[in-house]
């Protein structure tokens, strides 16, 4: 079957979908000027726009010509109403932004319209779709009585409480829809538009239906499908002159290239994407371009122009009034501050401003998801049983209320998580094997499959059992991220298989990994911060054979300045922290204290990390003991004190580790 359009925005009511019936009817029915005013706002006022482009120029429908939103709409507006007589008038109509009518100068475009009235039929021989927040109609008909009294019909369209998420626009790191089409299905679809010949059906309708099939291959995982298909609709819409057509197939190519690389094909996507839904004035879709824009900015190492992206897309949302897509905005601007080490200013974000938005919406599964993210904040700072108890009392019971298995699984692997850090392996082996595994063999699900096992191993990793942890990694993860096509996670994995070489004392082989088969993948992608982290894990290899002059180098001069650069306070921390255990190892002990006292410490402490400061205060304790000058001891003790007493609040295993110091050290706890 051939997708009339794209995805849709938003799921609509009964009562919307008839009303867009009528709609549609009274286009094909204007043999001259008609009104039509459509109530819509949000992800419904997406959906609406969407439709009217769909139709436009097919099935008796005249050719819209859509004008521009915002202020740029108003402008063109008064430009076109300024025209004193148009030989060529336009067949239809459409202003998708009422609300910028009335706020933008006061409404002077708003009185034009309406002093216009009886030329408008010279102008537009045909429909004027005006679409407006219901809100604001009362206020509008009021700003223009005389256009009011002329009007066709008023109709109103609203979503349903769930709404699926724009076609390559902000979306989570897992599917939603539960009853996706199998690989098979896709590849038959795939095989029935093949066999369609040119001319059978109109370009742009093959090229929507082939950037669909793309994006239900990409929620498949199928990468290598996903962007075949993906290069076919792009080609079938610039045949067509279908610039929307065009934008949407190099969005999903964009997504693709965004796991395989290479970076500045995946960034040349982006723009090329953003520069064609700007041309066609699809703000919903310019305001999704923007934020993957911006993921890719921070990405490559340009936080600051990530933040002006998210502004300027946070600036469009709040024009189309699309309270929803500026909350998703909020929340990716907190994900940057958060990776810059700003966590008090993105926990803010988080509670104060995207948080408020899901529950005057009364959306329960959104409001549940950037729960998790504050969780996550706070299992950053260390405060792991406030996370804990949002994850166990305010998300997992929302997915189980609404059924969804899927979000259910991934909640509980983030549980996992916190128990893992706390030392509670058994319990948190017990929940990856016996809940979260099984919902992803049931769902057909490989690559998360793939991605539990991988947490398994991790656990397995930290009970000592490297040589099941190994195989896992081997036999069971890293051959589905290659049939996949997923470069990035089969890079992770790698990292992990030296993790455990590593332990194992294989110090050679661990290192060529990390050279030849992980480094160059980040490079590749222009993942500067993965890059760096990983050329921290190779000092760390380099430092365990010995050779400490260039794991300082490594340190000092190619991983430090790459956190520095991004703004990362805290990963600048951790790594000074490094740099003063090759000191230490150095026998530079004075100066491997001064490091973590004055860099590192500080800044665990503006940011609240009370995990790292603890473990910073032990390692500074360490250095105490070993150095042995007067006062030393009575320090040492201090730190450990204060270090231990806060492990054990937050009952994580590096408590036993410092009463074992302590004792060992002969020291009163």
């Amino acid at each position: 079957m051939i997708p009339e359009g794209n995805r849709p925005l938003a799921l609509l009511t009964a009562g919307s979908e008839h009303n867009l019936d009528v709609l549609r009817r009274g286009l094909r029915r204007s043999a001259s000027f008609a009104l039509y005013v459509v109530l819509a706002a949000d992800a419904a006022r997406a959906e609406v726009l969407r439709r009217l482009r769909a139709w436009s120029g097919t099935g008796g429908v005249p050719a819209l010509h859509f004008f521009a939103a915002g202020a740029a709409g108003v402008e063109e507006i008064e430009r076109f109403l300024a025209v004193s007589a148009r030989g060529r008038p336009f067949a239809g109509a459409v202003i998708p932004d009422g609300v910028a009518l009335m706020d933008t100068d006061g409404g002077a475009a708003v009185a034009s319209l309406n002093m216009a009235r009886d030329v408008l039929g010279k102008l537009i021989r045909g429909p004027l779709v005006l679409v407006i927040a219901a809100g604001r109609v009362a206020e509008l008909s009021r700003m223009a009585p005389d256009l009011f009294d002329v009007r066709a019909a008023t109709l109103e369209v609203i979503s349903m409480l769930v709404e699926p998420a724009a076609l390559v626009a902000v979306e989570h790191e897992e599917a939603q829809d539960l009853s996706s089409p199998s690989r098979a299905e896709l590849q038959a679809e795939a095989a029935r538009l093949r066999a369609l010949a040119d001319g059978e059906v109109p370009a742009g309708a093959l090229a929507d239906a082939w950037n669909q099939l793309a994006y239900s291959f990409i929620e498949e995982a199928e990468l290598g499908e996903a962007r075949a298909a993906a290069e076919e609709g792009r080609r079938l819409a610039e045949r067509a002159g279908y610039t929307s057509g065009i934008g949407d197939a190099l969005a999903i190519e964009a997504r693709v290239l965004e796991v395989t690389g290479p970076a500045e094909a995946w960034e040349e996507a982006l723009r090329r994407a953003l520069a064609m839904h700007r041309e066609t004035g699809e703000l919903t879709k310019v305001s999704s371009g923007l934020l993957g824009l911006a993921r890719a900015a921070a990405r490559l190492g340009r936080p600051e122009e990530a933040e002006q992206l998210l502004r300027e897309s946070i600036h469009l949302y709040e024009q189309l009034g699309n309270i929803r897509g500026r909350a998703a905005a909020l929340g990716q601007l907190a994900d940057v501050l958060q990776a810059r080490g700003e966590l008090d200013e993105a926990l803010r974000i988080r509670q104060q401003e995207e948080l408020p938005v899901y529950e005057r919406l009364g959306d329960v599964r959104e409001r549940a998801i950037a729960l998790g993210k504050v969780a996550d904040i706070l299992e950053a700072r260390g405060e792991l049983d406030e996370a804990l108890r949002i994850r166990q009392q305010e998300e997992l019971p929302v997915y189980e209320r609404l059924g969804d298995v899927r979000e259910r699984a991934i909640a509980l692997g983030k549980v996992a998580d916190i128990l893992e850090a706390r030392g509670e392996l058994d319990e948190a082996l017990r929940i990856r094997q016996q809940e979260e595994l099984p919902v992803y063999e049931r769902l057909g699900d490989v690559r998360s499959r793939a991605v539990t096992l991988g947490k398994v191993a991790d656990i397995l990793e930290a009970r000592g059992e490297l040589d099941e942890a190994l195989h896992i990694r081997q036999q069971e993860e890293l051959p589905v991220y290659e049939r996949l096509g997923d470069v990035r996670s089969r890079a992770i994995a790698l990292g992990k298989v030296a993790d455990i070489l590593e332990a194992r004392g294989e110090l050679d082989e661990a290192l060529r990994i990390r050279q030849q088969e992980e480094l160059p993948v980040y490079e590749r992608l222009g993942d500067v911060r993965s890059r760096a982290v990983t050329l921290g894990q190779i000092a760390d290899v380099l430092q365990a054979r010995g050779e400490l002059d260039e794991a300082l180098r490594i340190r000092q001069e190619e991983a430090l300045p790459v956190y520095e650069r991004l703004g990362d306070v805290r990963s600048r921390a951790v790594t000074m922290g490094h740099i003063a255990n090759v000191l230490q190892a150095r026998g530079e002990l004075d100066e491997a204290l001064r490091i973590r006292q004055e860099e590192a410490l500080p800044v665990y402490e503006r940011l609240g990390d009370v995990r790292s400061r603890l473990a910073c205060q032990t390692n500074m304790a360490l250095i105490h003991l070993e150095r042995a000058a007067p006062g030393d001891r009575e320090a040492a003790a201090a730190l450990l004190r204060v270090a231990h007493r806060d492990a054990a609040n937050l009952q994580i295993p590096e408590a036993e580790t410092i009463r074992r110091i302590q004792r060992e050290a002969g020291l009163t706890p």
